[in-house]
């Protein structure tokens, strides 16, 4: 059976994986993924507290490499074998803050790039980016190392984004401590630190302050701590 349409394609995929895992709930739904727009997710749950993440997108595209359907459903099934012989972790922590807190971190993303995905998620924009946060399980032993939160968890623990962003610096600044500097001291830093002929770093620095003028010196950089920059 030939599919040249990604329905088609997507309908299959549900049926046959539904063939395979009678007792299962399999839904297919479309998820905002973080640089990669709107996405085809599929889950299979049983009565586990976390499923792997299954986008059909890339399927369909081996599939339409030549990928016979047989292979791509044979690959979905020990994918999700897999995560459930090695992810045994029970998640149901994450609905209290109190215990996901020493989790919390964040990182920015492109804002142009991800108009859905900010949708599903808090965050603060910075000129062209938007700050996120996210729970880094990894250190807690857990098979899914990143879950991204979400508005439906900031409701379900009842706390600001204020007191989100609090507790992520917080993590961030002990795992991997960091200082806010603004560009006028970066590039300042650079030029000290450059060519010994200071005449032409004299030059590079009045060239570089016109341009901040002009700008308002409103862009910082955040960079890990050390000696050269404290």
């Amino acid at each position: 059976m030939n599919f040249t349409g990604f329905k088609d394609f997507k309908d299959e995929i549900v049926k046959r994986i539904s063939d395979i895992y009678p007792d299962s709930a399999v839904e297919l739904k479309d998820v905002p993924v973080c640089n990669r727009g709107i996405l085809a997710g599929l889950s299979i749950k049983e009565n586990q507290s976390a499923v792997p993440g299954i986008y059909l997108d890339d399927y369909f595209a081996v599939y339409q490499g030549g990928r016979d359907i047989y292979e791509i459903v044979g690959e979905i099934c020990i994918l999700y074998e897999e995560f459930m012989q090695k992810d045994h972790a029970d998640y149901s922590f994450i609905a209290s803050f109190d215990e996901s807190r020493k989790y919390l971190k964040m990182r920015v993303i492109n804002t142009g790039r991800n108009k859905e995905f900010l949708m599903i998620v808090p965050n603060i924009g910075f000129l062209d980016l938007s700050v996120i946060f996210y729970l880094d399980l990894e250190s807690a032993g857990n098979n899914a190392s990143i879950i991204n939160v979400t508005h439906q968890m900031f409701s379900v623990w009842g706390k600001s984004i204020e007191d989100v962003q609090k507790e992520a610096v917080s993590n961030m600044g002990q795992n991997d401590p960091f200082i806010i500097k603004d560009m006028r001291s970066v590039m300042l830093d650079i030029f000290a630190a450059g060519s010994g002929k200071k005449a032409k770093v004299e030059e590079l620095r009045k060239s570089f302050l016109v341009s901040l003028k002009r700008m308002g010196s409103k862009t910082a950089f955040m960079l890990p701590q050390t000696k050269g920059n404290t």
